[in-house]
C-alpha cells in the first residue's frame, strides 16, 4: 500500500545519521514522487539541506513541487533507436547474434534547476 508512513520512514532513518547525505539520487521520475512527498513532509529544504537528482522520462508529466536536477531521458529516441535495430535484424536474418550499446546525449536543456 502507498502510505506516506511508508514513504517516510526511509527517509527519516537516513536523515537521522551522523553525517547527512547531500544529495539524493533517484532513478525513476515515480518513485520520486513519493521521495518528494516524504521530504515535504519531514519539511527537508530542497536544495539548501538537500540536492534531488531524479532521472525522468520524457514526456513525463511528473510535476515536482520543490527545486530538482532533472536527468530527463527522451523515450521517443530510444523507441526510434530500438525499432532501428529491429529492422536491421529483420531485413539480415542470416545476422550472428551480438549485444549492441547505444549511448545517450545529455541535452543541458534536460537540466531543470
Amino acid at each position: 500500500p502507498d502510505h506516506p508512513a511508508l514513504r517516510t520512514a526511509p527517509l527519516q532513518q537516513l536523515w537521522r545519521q551522523p553525517l547527512r547525505p547531500q544529495a539524493i539520487f533517484i532513478n525513476d521520475d515515480i518513485q520520486a514522487k513519493g521521495v518528494v512527498q516524504g521530504l515535504l513532509a519531514m519539511q527537508v529544504r530542497v536544495p539548501q539541506d538537500l540536492l534531488v537528482i531524479v532521472r525522468t522520462n520524457r514526456p513525463s508529466g511528473v510535476f515536482f513541487p520543490l527545486p530538482i536536477v532533472e536527468l530527463a531521458l527522451n523515450l521517443e529516441s530510444v523507441a526510434d533507436h530500438l525499432l532501428g535495430l529491429l529492422r536491421e535484424v529483420i531485413a539480415n536474418p542470416s545476422l550472428p547474434p551480438s549485444t549492441r550499446q547505444y549511448s545517450f546525449q545529455l541535452d543541458s536543456s534536460a537540466i531543470s534547476p
